[in-house]
């Protein structure tokens, strides 16, 4: 929603399709949460609260026109009148399932990781992002505390919210 807000600014005159404003909006808001997240590492500011805030931010803005409210309100309800549809065609055991399986490889899959020093690195950013609510770029403890950390500090900021 963050990048739908930002291209519907740059591209208010121009009329472009739904996968150009898709991909452009995804590239646009992520680039604009890394550039945001990676600001913040550095000051004692990473609370929960603060990166929920961040997130519901752009929902909240969209939502201050009564016009899009309505709006969002009827496409909310349409959306979950359909999921509701689908969720009960699925049997329970089924679903049950799909979700244990899925939370037990989302477990070890969202851990970015190419050697068992990541581990170590990955696992002190978003606890020091939890109990110090900064992190501490200690290059003689932890010399990949230095490393590029796009996907670094998008992971950081998820488990601090998890």
């Amino acid at each position: 929603m963050t990048g739908q807000l930002l291209i519907s600014q740059v591209f208010r005159n121009q009329k472009i399709s739904w996968h150009e404003a898709f991909h452009a909006a995804f590239i646009a808001g992520t680039t604009l949460y890394v550039g945001v997240i990676g600001g913040f590492l550095h000051l004692p500011i990473n609370y929960r609260s603060t990166y929920l805030l961040l997130l519901a931010a752009p929902l909240l803005i969209y939502l201050s026109s009564p016009t899009r409210r309505q709006q969002f309100q009827i496409e909310l309800s349409t959306g979950l009148n359909q999921a509701q549809t689908i969720l009960e065609k699925i049997p329970f055991w089924a679903l049950t399932a799909s979700l244990v399986v899925g939370g037990f490889i989302a477990t070890f899959a969202f851990l970015p990781s190419v050697m068992h020093d990541d581990y170590t690195y990955h696992l002190a950013l978003w606890t020091q992002l939890e109990f110090k609510h900064q992190y501490h770029f200690d290059a003689s403890i932890q010399r990949w505390s230095v490393a590029p950390f796009t996907l670094d500090s998008l992971h950081g900021f998820l488990s601090l919210i998890a």
